[in-house]
């Protein structure tokens, strides 16, 4: 009996060591992760961050990663154009035209219609006098008889 609870005792006891090295190795791996988490959002923050906000939250951090990298992937390489200038390229394609209505073409014969208002409406409500035209409205329209094309115009005068 005394040596099985021996057995039990030394059992316990490597379990108990056991367990404090899984307790140690699960914090070092918190701590990487939450390392590599902070790393993760510097690098986004850089990568889309605003350029004033870039290097701003970086200098916090500065021991998280190797500032002499960053540097130098601030700076443009010598391949690189120095300006805008520099960098245009000139891109040469042709348009489509533009669809929608095409003008009538100007040998076909027009018939002007002429839309007015009738007299007494014309007649200004204060003073009873004729009101002047301000300004027409032209729609033309394709009237097709058979052996006979023509434009006809409506002006309507307001």
């Amino acid at each position: 009996m005394e040596t099985a609870a021996i057995a039990l005792a030394e059992q316990n006891e490597a379990l108990k060591q056991a367990l404090a090295r899984k307790d140690a190795q699960i914090a070092t791996l918190d701590q990487h992760i939450g390392l590599l988490e902070e790393q993760l959002r510097l690098l986004k923050a850089k990568a889309f961050g605003p350029k004033s906000e870039r290097m701003s939250q970086l200098v916090g951090q500065q021991a998280l990663f190797d500032m002499d990298a960053l540097e130098a992937e601030e700076k443009p390489a010598d391949d690189e154009p120095a300006s805008d200038e520099d960098a245009r390229e000139t891109i040469t394609y042709e348009r489509r035209k533009k669809r929608g209505p095409q003008p009538f073409p100007e040998h076909l014969p027009r018939e002007i219609r002429k839309h007015e208002l009738p007299p007494e409406e014309r007649q200004c409500t204060c003073c009873g006098e004729e009101m002047t035209v301000l300004g027409k409205d032209v729609t033309r329209e394709l009237e097709y008889e058979p052996a006979v094309a023509k434009v006809i115009e409506h002006h309507h005068y307001s």
